[in-house]
């Protein structure tokens, strides 16, 4: 819709009279995780056409991706009829207390001229074109303030009353090495209000050798960015102005082509990839136990930026999981987990990685939410008569029962049933060991393999020792064990013959006198 305007707002960008929507490039929000980002403006090239009026000297050249946008004017202090630079009237409070500026940078293969040191990238000022910040890319620098190679400088000029600290002068961010032609860079200043806002970077790495062009050094945590650019006005591609006749300009982007230009309204790091949000469905998968057991299958949620590749990772044992964009929701990445027999984790920690289509790694988040697993098969081992005797043809009913941790039968597992005694003889069915010692043996239905009710049953024949036999059965699928028992006794009998006892006589010969007192 042409409105007539030329205003450019937090949401609108204007487009030689036309307003085109910005969408937010990500969302959702997680704990752990940066705060979600939104283009506020941007300038792409890619259509043809230039917002905010007319091109002099300008031309669209070969960008980072489809078209950039450079000067061809050599001169300094040039006025013309025309403009030399790109011009954006921004509305009121258009930027925050937070933010990040960013662009592509072309070092030219062949220069314009070489006698331009220093050219203007973007100049941000006022209404009355006062300049409150510019940005200057030394592609050669020979040694200013002591330093070699190229480098960013990056001017705050303005002075107001209401800003509590004194204005700053022209940072100096060398880049520790000159750029070569036909070379692109990335650049990004960010400013905002928490403690590490304030940086700029280079290729997504922080430039901290920085100098104040006046001798007093500035670190950059201390500079009120924000507070300087609420008085903004114009925004200026390519050309510096002068606040008594802003059609005089200096320092045009000749030797350079700029590509990719965005305003967004937190301070972050634009080339470091961000994972927006990890989630899953565990919760809502696992049954009453609150586990997930073997056979169910989970499903992960990373949001990202788009055109990469996503993996996640359960606990420490189960790692990069790969993940798929989803076609109709570019960014969303789509994963799934199978749980495996036996599987046991508590309070399992989810954590997705995410590498961008450039190949740089965002830093790994970590689901909010934990979750359980318990695949392990528990088994109750049963017998109809766990005392028989040992006569080589007593029998005994064995039933194992298999089940999940939410109580439901395992079907369909093949179990092996292990003979065993209190002397650490052990036999597998089959196996023969423990027949020849102990001559027991068990006659397992339907190979062992549980039913539909997650049964297996079998038939325990005595053998000739009296024993307590232990019943293992093993979970083939899973490992699991659980074990049971039949004692066995030897039936027999004990002749007790009982005599009776011989008596004696015991004869004593000789005569003993008595006498007894007379009463008186």
């Amino acid at each position: 819709m042409d409105t007539g305007d030329d205003t450019v707002n937090t949401n609108v960008l204007n487009r030689n009279g036309t307003f085109l929507l910005l969408l937010a490039l990500l969302c959702s929000l997680v704990i752990g995780s940066p705060a979600t980002a939104q283009v506020v403006f941007q300038e792409t090239f890619e259509d043809g056409s230039i917002a905010g009026g007319a091109v002099f000297g300008g031309a669209f050249v070969p960008g980072m991706s489809g078209q950039g946008w450079s000067s061809t004017l050599v001169s300094e202090g040039l006025k013309e009829d025309g403009k030399v630079f790109l011009e954006y009237r921004l509305s009121p409070d258009f930027f925050k207390e937070d933010g990040t500026l960013e662009f592509y940078l072309q070092r030219k293969a062949t220069p314009i001229s070489d006698d331009i040191q220093e050219e203007s990238i973007i100049e941000i000022s006022d209404s009355a074109y006062k300049s409150i910040m510019t940005v200057k890319i030394l592609w050669d620098n020979p040694k200013l303030l002591g330093v070699e190679g190229s480098g960013l400088q990056v001017y705050g000029n303005y002075l107001i009353e209401e800003l509590a600290s004194e204005p700053w002068g022209g940072e100096y961010f060398p880049f520790g090495r000159s750029i070569n032609p036909g070379e692109w860079i990335h650049v990004a200043l960010t400013w905002g209000t928490r403690a590490g806002d304030n940086w700029v970077f280079l290729n997504g790495e922080p430039l901290t050798n920085f100098r104040n062009e006046y001798g007093k050094h500035h670190d950059p945590q201390n500079l009120q960015i924000g507070d300087i650019l609420s008085h903004a006005v114009h925004v200026r591609i390519g050309a510096e102005s002068f606040s008594r006749d802003p059609e005089i300009t200096w320092s045009p982007l000749s030797n350079s082509v700029v590509d990719e230009l965005r305003i967004h309204d937190i301070a972050f790091n634009p080339l470091v990839p961000v994972i927006n949000s990890v989630s899953h469905d565990a919760f809502e998968v696992a049954g009453f136990s609150g586990k997930l057991v073997s056979g169910d299958t989970v499903t992960l949620k990373v949001v990202a930026e788009p055109g990469g590749e996503a993996t996640f990772n359960i606990g420490d044992r189960i790692t990069r999981i790969p993940m798929i964009e989803d076609a109709t929701r570019a960014g969303t990445y789509i994963g799934f987990y199978e749980v495996p027999s036996g599987y046991y984790l508590e309070d399992g920690l989810i954590t997705a990685t995410f590498v961008n289509d450039k190949g740089v790694q965002a830093k790994p988040v970590t689901a909010s939410r934990t979750l359980d697993i318990d695949a392990r098969t528990h088994l109750e081992v049963k017998s109809s008569n766990d005392l028989v005797p040992a006569d080589e043809k007593a029998r005994s009913g064995i039933t194992v029962v298999a089940n999940d941790a939410n109580g439901k039968a395992v079907k369909e597992h093949e179990l092996r049933l292990t003979l065993s005694t209190t002397d650490e003889y052990t036999g597998t069915v089959g196996g023969g060991t423990f027949d020849d010692l102990f001559g027991g043996t068990v006659d397992v239905d339907w190979d062992g393999v549980t039913d539909s009710f997650g049964e297996v049953t079998a038939q325990y024949v005595s053998g000739f020792a009296a024993k307590t036999i232990l019943v293992s059965a093993k979970d083939m699928a899973s490992g699991d064990v659980g074990v049971g028992w039949v004692r066995s006794y030897i039936d027999g009998t004990v002749d007790i013959v009982v005599t009776e006892p011989q008596a004696k006589a015991l004869s004593v010969a000789g005569s003993m006198d008595v006498s007894y007192p007379v009463p008186g």
